[in-house]
């Protein structure tokens, strides 16, 4: 229990420890695929080098005696972020933690509720900025749409052509490869239902031997087939009826596209190429924040609010090192 003795926000390192135990429901992608950053203030520029800057130029570099090499020019670009104060809470009434106390910790329960919601808002700004086909067009170097052949049919599917597509059109931008590809747990199935795939990994033979999504070795076979480095898979949902309503469920990341991309794997170089960040700032004197954390605080009479809260923004950076792939 929180010092009833105080108003102020502060740190609940047991509710912490409680959200350790209880993983979300499906795995967080924003952070695996736009890669942490900390800024030292809430708002500003950030300087970073496109893909291309680092692609070696055709000169050559040669020096005469009492000369100088050939100099090398690249331009150092700024990039804008703001990180916003997200966060959910939840009060509850003092007699109500005592009541159920013998079967459930409900601030432990109300801080898991908070940083799904905020995590679910989370995952979904950053599907927004990946699977738009205003930024990653459906033709061209920057996507394909491949729907006449949906993921969906086994025999006519193919995701193994379809990451060829994406590796050559990200080639093509930046000369650079994907080293990674989102999709739901539905396009999952599908793909290792493919002919494509499956003569590919003989060790599945039929539409009905389908691996869990949690089978890392599953996961690296599949990797290897789309010739990318990792798989990322969501199974997230939300619920957009007002509370006591029938649930209307839909999945965060759309089922009708996968995304092939190159991510940071260095989350400390920020001069690394990659597809985008999430940066996170960390206020001073300041319970929650950075890439999340729970608090609390007293509410008159006698209540105590559960939170959970984080300064992020999710940024896209390189459009050049993404690819869009229509599937459904």
């Amino acid at each position: 229990m929180p010092n009833k003795a105080t108003t102020l926000g502060i740190p609940r390192a047991d509710i912490a420890g409680a959200l350790l135990l209880a993983p979300t429901e499906s795995p967080i992608l924003h952070t695996e695929v736009f890669a942490p950053f900390e800024v030292k203030n809430r708002s500003g520029e950030l300087g970073f080098i496109d893909a291309a800057a680092g692609i070696p130029r055709s000169e050559t570099g040669t020096r005469a005696n009492n000369a100088k090499y050939p100099r090398l020019h690249w331009t150092f670009k700024g990039k804008t972020y703001s990180c916003a104060d997200y966060g959910f809470e939840e009060s509850i009434d003092d007699n109500q933690i005592a009541e159920y106390a013998d079967t459930v910790n409900l601030e432990n329960f109300a801080g898991r509720r908070c940083r799904d919601h905020a995590l679910v808002q989370a995952e979904a700004d950053f599907v927004a900025s990946i699977m738009n086909t205003t930024t990653f067009a459906l033709s061209g170097n920057t996507g394909v749409d491949s729907s006449s052949t949906p993921w969906s049919n086994a025999s006519t599917g193919d995701p193994v052509a379809d990451s060829s597509l994406a590796i050559a059109g990200i080639q093509a931008r930046s000369g650079m490869k994907p080293n990674c590809v989102v999709m739901t747990d539905k396009n999952w199935r599908y793909a290792w239902r493919t002919a494509a795939v499956r003569n590919t990994r003989p060790l599945y033979t039929t539409t009905t031997e389908i691996p869990d999504v949690n089978d890392l070795a599953a996961r690296k076979a599949l990797a290897s087939v789309l010739q990318v480095r990792d798989v990322f898979v969501s199974d997230f949902f939300y619920n957009s009826s007002n509370e006591g309503a029938t649930p209307s469920l839909s999945r965060v990341v759309s089922d009708t596209y996968v995304f092939f991309c190159k991510r940071a794997l260095n989350p400390l170089d920020i001069m690394e190429p990659c597809i985008g960040r999430t940066f996170y700032w960390q206020p001073p004197n300041y319970v929650g924040g950075g890439l999340g954390a729970p608090f609390s605080y007293q509410e008159a009479p006698r209540g105590n609010v559960v939170g959970y809260s984080r300064f992020t923004q999710q940024n896209l950076l390189c459009s050049e090192l993404g690819f869009l792939v229509k599937v459904a």
